[in-house]
């Protein structure tokens, strides 16, 4: 009777201890797959944050003038004129309305600018960044005359469309008409041009001309590829010198504001005052 229970136990199913050890095979053998899953994947991100970084890199070699600094010294008296006299023609007084006439003479003398293809790319990078900066004032505007029910609006249409609907309307107004995506166009530009501004418009002279095609460039070079080569470019440039560029546009805009000079020689020597404090 001990051979027969032995024998079925031969014959038949696996031991309970045999059971057992193909278990713990079979959960170190998944172990390990996962491991190598694991490592896998490790390795893959490793190797996409090395491609990110080495395309960073070339971007920023091919965006950044290698005499960066240099040509700021030597173009930023020639660019002045031209800058302060479209900030002036830009620069909306306080409590103006979304109605005013000064709203659309600004944003023809921005248009005046970007469409003239005779305008050094840095010219047309300040207008863009002029451009952002009357989306900014003017969305406040017309969100203040919302709240306010001063203007009626259909249900569902946010600030931002209403102030392009004045662009727009500037643009009829003018023997610059252009097609509602054309204002789209130019407002996708200039988000990617106030990008590389960074905290001062004057620091858009480092740039090389090809930067010009890489703004352009949505499909090859998305908003957040171009952010994190800003950010790189800033990073590397002395702390002063971006402080100063600051300072300087910071202080013309002030002048303007408060209708005092705004000449090369007033402002740089305002602006070096107060960064040598």
């Amino acid at each position: 009777m001990g051979r027969n229970t032995a024998d079925r136990q031969k014959g038949g199913r696996p031991s309970s201890s045999a059971g057992t050890a193909l278990s713990g095979c079979k959960q170190q053998s998944q172990i390990h797959d996962s491991k190598s899953q694991s490592t896998k994947k490790s390795v893959q991100g490793l190797d996409k944050k090395h491609k990110r970084a080495t395309r960073l890199e070339s971007l920023s070699n091919r965006l950044i003038r290698r005499d960066a600094i240099e040509c700021f010294a030597n173009n930023c008296e020639k660019i002045w004129e031209d800058w302060t006299s479209l900030l002036r023609k830009t620069t909306l007084p306080p409590n103006i309305t979304s109605s005013d006439t000064r709203v659309v003479a600004a944003f023809r003398a921005v248009d005046s600018v970007i469409s003239e293809n005779q305008s050094a790319c840095v010219l047309r990078w300040l207008a863009y960044v002029r451009l952002m900066a009357l989306f900014h004032s003017l969305r406040h505007v017309v969100r203040a005359e919302r709240e306010n029910e001063e203007t009626y609006r259909g249900r569902g249409d946010r600030d931002i469309s209403a102030v392009i609907n004045i662009y727009e309307n500037a643009q009829r107004s003018s023997d610059r008409r252009g097609s509602r995506g054309v204002i789209l166009k130019h407002r996708r530009i200039g988000k990617r041009v106030e990008s590389l501004a960074g905290p001062s418009p004057l620091f858009l002279l480092i740039y090389s001309d090809e930067a010009e095609a890489v703004i352009r460039d949505f499909k090859r070079t998305n908003n957040r590829t171009l952010a994190l080569v800003a950010t790189k470019i800033l990073q590397t440039h002395p702390t002063q010198f971006v402080r100063f560029c600051t300072r300087l546009a910071e202080e013309a805009e002030r002048a303007i504001r408060s209708n005092r000079s705004a000449s090369m020689e007033d402002i740089w020597n305002i602006a070096r005052r107060k960064d040598n404090r």
